[in-house]
């Protein structure tokens, strides 16, 4: 690795191009973006500040660069710089995205700084901020005025306060592209105005920076106006360039290739392999793209409560080049890395000619054409999904296997690259206990209402984001009832994300969403307690209208048996988040006192739990074994690390270790295929970054809040990846 590593550095220094710091021109014509007046052809990749730590900034971008990447593309996250308000503006620590492009240019990449501020992500709420899905009668993403006061004014200040620290390529900054919205034509028909609204957006952004292009992703009927560029996103864009060409003057540009794709918790592990990512990037190269963006990059972790989804892992691996830790994941990383020098080689000749249409030379076989003489370049496409073609091409024989594109550089006899070919072995990777954690203590948070000056009773059960305002994943639905004599019966409700009964302080049962959920209770003679605690996994990212999405119990009736519930003679009392969390346990632990006998607390629900250990010496990658739990939240040192479920992933498929001796790689890739590591935790290991330990020897706290019952705490470790 470290040889591939020194020739790829040397390489890259006379193939990528960089940043300089001084005033860059960026312009486009019909084949490729400009800058300075020279066509590029820009490959791309994604890394996202905020799921990675600012001192793992420059060892992610040094390995990008050396992989024979120029741009790095990110989202700008609204929920995370103005996470309380309009008034709101946090740039520090992983949100501090302007000493994110500064690194960006040290490492001499550009930027695509995709500001939406709509993003997906598989982020909370598609990163629009809870207290905007607050403002009366708001529709997000369309003509709406409250929409569109709360968009244009965060958009507006995000850019002015960029141009103030001369971000921009014309200021001598990095970025070079910026988004207007977000695959919006994915769902715009869903909308009363989409039209007006993505006229409005382009205007908004031509108004406020005009120097660099903007691009707006998955948006065909993007206006057709001067520095306004639409672009693809997708597992295969090849496809879509004979629509572009033939309808605008914009160079080919794909935003998202998705090299991986995300995982839900009790769902395998997603995996594409990278012979297929390398044939959708050489076809699209081939058939007249010049800007190609990974999606993911480096995928990282999506710590606190981030997540978007609902029920999404808390890693954000993505089956990427650079894996969550930032460590180069093979062959994906030197397959891909090889696949972008020979591009790089001939990148010159391949942008400054026409798009070649290619030509049909065998059955599924293609051949596309830059340039003349030695000055020339040629890729041939086997895009059969299970016949290997010889084929003969200017008197020279070739072997192109099925679903590959080879590469000839010059033209000639020699096969430059084959997108089938790995050369590269597959990573291995060790995770090596170097702490088990001990020494626990614990205490048991209430069940029900915990404070009743600050509950609320309503006539029904009430939406739970709506009076949470999502500053928990938890909230609480409390009811008396009676019954004559002791019985069995069955509750059934709306229940999202997650929602624990309990009778009388006793845990009686779990549902997941689902409507109706279903829960078998036993209920005493007389009065008694009915505490519903809810839980969001997570608030939905994608889809028209999200926003309108209920949480809790809310929208639906509640019976026991056929006995309807829903609107009983006292009413409802909810309470917002847990007791601890209004202590703030993680930040001030001495405000409960610590039960030391371990043994005493276990299998309980709702229960706290802390321990300490200390900071392992070195600079290897981190993470929380945290086989024995059962479901909850971390902290370390009052850090979120994140929701954590040891929920085993259904299904049957083979161990990701050994997945690309048995997954066929051939024909088109979706979700699913190629999956792996059924049967076992959908996640095992949590990140824990070293930015957020004391020093080397140092004393540090983990503080959890589990919430059905650890099975073995015995069986926490802190492990380092290798």
């Amino acid at each position: 690795m470290s040889v591939l590593l020194v020739i790829i550095s040397f390489i890259s220094v006379g193939l990528c191009i960089s940043p300089t710091g001084f005033a860059t021109r960026v312009s486009y014509d019909e084949r490729a973006f400009l800058i300075n007046g020279t066509r590029e052809l820009l490959l791309s990749g994604c890394v996202h500040y905020p799921r990675s730590t600012p001192s793992t900034w420059p060892s992610i971008l040094a390995l990008t660069k050396q992989a024979g990447i120029d741009v790095i593309q990110t989202y700008v996250f609204w929920n995370l710089h103005q996470p309380t308000g309009p008034n709101d503006w946090y740039f520090e620590d992983r949100a501090d995205v302007w000493t994110f492009l500064q690194r960006c240019q040290e490492a001499g990449l550009f930027v695509n700084l995709r500001i939406g501020p709509y993003v997906c992500a598989e982020w909370n709420l598609g990163g629009i901020p809870v207290w905007v899905k607050d403002i009366p009668n708001i529709v997000f993403r369309d003509y709406d005025q409250p929409w569109i006061d709360a968009m244009g004014t965060f958009v507006t200040r995000f850019v002015q306060e960029g141009l103030k620290r001369n971000i921009f390529a014309h200021q001598g900054g990095p970025v070079i592209l910026a988004q207007i919205e977000n695959e919006y034509g994915n769902v715009e028909g869903s909308f009363s105005q989409p039209a007006k609204y993505v006229q409005w957006a382009v205007n908004l952004a031509e108004n406020l920076t005009n120097h660099e292009p903007w691009i707006m992703c998955a948006q065909d009927n993007a206006p057709n106006v001067p520095n306004l560029v639409n672009t693809c996103n997708g597992f295969y864009c090849d496809s879509w360039l004979s629509g572009h060409f033939s309808s605008r003057k914009t160079p080919a540009a794909w935003t998202e290739n998705w090299p991986g794709w995300f995982q839900n918790w009790g769902s395998s592990k997603p995996h594409r392999p990278v012979q297929d990512v390398a044939f959708a990037v050489a076809r699209w190269v081939a058939r007249g793209g010049a800007h190609m963006n990974y999606y993911m990059w480096h995928g990282g972790t999506t710590w606190d409560r981030l997540t978007g989804g609902p029920m999404l892992v808390t890693s954000y691996d993505y089956d990427v080049a650079l894996d969550e830790y930032g460590l180069p994941h093979n062959p994906k990383y030197s397959h891909s890395a090889q696949l972008h020098f020979a591009l790089k080689n001939y990148s010159q000749v391949i942008v400054k000619n026409p798009v070649d249409p290619g030509t049909t030379i065998a059955n599924n076989v293609f051949v596309n054409v830059y340039g003349s003489g030695a000055d020339c370049v040629a890729f041939l496409s086997n895009i059969d999904a299970a016949a290997d073609a010889t084929v003969t091409w200017k008197g020279n024989q070739y072997h192109v296997p099925a679903w590959s594109v080879s590469i000839l550089g010059g033209c000639g006899a020699t096969v430059t690259f084959n997108t089938a070919q790995v050369k590269a072995s597959p990573s291995t990777v060790e995770w090596i206990s170097v702490e088990a954690i001990s020494n626990w203590s614990w205490w048991s948070d209430s069940v029900g209402i915990w404070d009743s000056a600050t509950s609320i009773t309503a006539n029904a059960p009430l939406e739970q984001v709506k009076t949470t305002h999502d500053k928990t994943d938890y909230f609480w639905y409390h009811v008396t009832l009676s019954e004559p004599t002791p019985a069995e019966r069955t509750l059934k409700t709306q229940a999202n994300d997650i929602a624990y009964f309990f009778i009388n302080g006793v845990h009686q049962g779990t549902a997941r969403s689902g409507n109706p959920a279903q829960v078998r209770l036993s209920l005493p003679s007389g009065s008694y307690s009915l505490d519903i605690l809810t839980q969001t996994v997570g608030l939905t990212n994608y889809g028209a209208h999200y926003e309108d999405i209920t949480r809790g119990i809310a929208g639906g009736n509640v019976y026991l048996d056929t006995k309807d519930i829903t609107r009983p003679s006292g009413g409802w009392v909810h309470q917002v988040g847990l007791k601890g969390e209004s202590l703030q346990i993680w930040n001030k632990p001495n405000a409960v006192n610590w039960n030391t006998n371990a043994q005493q607390g276990m299998n309980k629900p709702l229960t706290w739990w802390r321990a300490q250990f200390p900071t392992p010496a070195g600079s290897t990658p981190l993470a929380l074994d945290m086989t024995g739990l059962g479901k909850g939240f971390a902290y370390v040192n009052g850090h979120g690390l994140g929701r954590y479920w040891n929920i085993t992933a259904g299904g049957n498929c083979p161990s990701c270790a050994n997945i690309d001796s048995s997954c066929n790689y051939r024909g088109n890739y979706s979700p699913g295929k190629c999956s792996c590591d059924c049967g076992v935790p959908s996640q095992r290991y949590y990140h824990v970054p070293r930015d957020w330990l004391a020093a080397a020897g140092g004393s540090n706290d983990l503080i959890l809040i589990e919430e059905v019952g650890a099975a073995d705490l015995g069986t926490v470790n802190l492990v380092t990846r290798q």
